[in-house]
């Protein structure tokens, strides 16, 4: 349903990405066509002849007024939400291919496949390299992939681009775990075979004792 291939053979999909071909369409024949950021639905807003309209690309193009828009806001956010100016914010063309690539994380991560989940962010810091939210993400799935070396690096990332002090202390703090795991893992054998770090039962898999923190790291800066 995100793969766009799959979507024009099959003309079935996710609603962002069936609004990705309506609005290619819509461009090359000259129409002002926008994708709208609305809560758990991507629409588009169309302008021809002086007038504007909110359609549904999942729903076949129906153009929703406010009633319809409303219904729909309430069925996602709850019966007290009410329509307001933020949800028809625009999204940038680069704001639409996250969002399709964000379906296709999502799915995975639910899936269980954390390396197809790995392989969709890496793909969307392509698109976007300076959004601090996939670096967290990134550096969370390589970590449980026990990556720690590429963990490390796009922590660091993260920390970079990441302006809330509270977020930032969290990560440094993984950041300093991971390049003290990183160390020990690769210290000189001592005359036993083992690594210094093993000696210190940092690293031993002989060792009783539990490591420091074995909590995973979560995906969004936030939790």
């Amino acid at each position: 349903n995100a793969d766009l291939m799959q979507v024009i053979e099959r003309k079935r999909g996710l609603p962002v990405a069936l609004g990705m071909l309506y609005i290619h369409a819509a461009r090359r024949c000259g129409i002002a066509v926008t994708g709208i950021d609305f809560p758990g639905h991507f629409l588009l807003r169309v302008q021809a002849n002086g007038k504007r309209k909110m359609i549904d690309p999942f729903h076949g193009a129906i153009s929703l007024g406010p009633a319809e828009l409303r219904e729909l806001l309430k069925s996602f956010s709850g019966l007290d939400a009410e329509l307001a100016p933020e949800h028809y914010k625009p999204s940038s063309d680069i704001d639409i291919l996250l969002r399709l690539q964000n379906n296709i994380k999502v799915r995975a991560l639910r899936a269980g496949e954390l390396e197809l989940a790995t392989r969709v962010i890496e793909h969307s810091l392509l698109i976007d390299p300076e959004h601090e939210g996939l670096w967290h993400q990134l550096g969370a799935l390589y970590a449980r992939l026990d990556q720690d070396h590429m963990a490390l690096g796009a922590f660091e990332q993260f920390v970079k681009r990441c302006d809330d002090p509270l977020h930032r202390a969290r990560i440094e703090a993984v950041i300093e775990e991971l390049r003290d795991r990183l160390t020990h893992n690769t210290a000189p054998q001592n005359a036993n075979g083992k690594s210094d770090g093993d000696a210190a039962n940092l690293t031993s898999e002989d060792s009783t004792e539990p490591r420091e923190n074995n909590d995973p790291i979560p995906l969004f800066p936030d939790k």
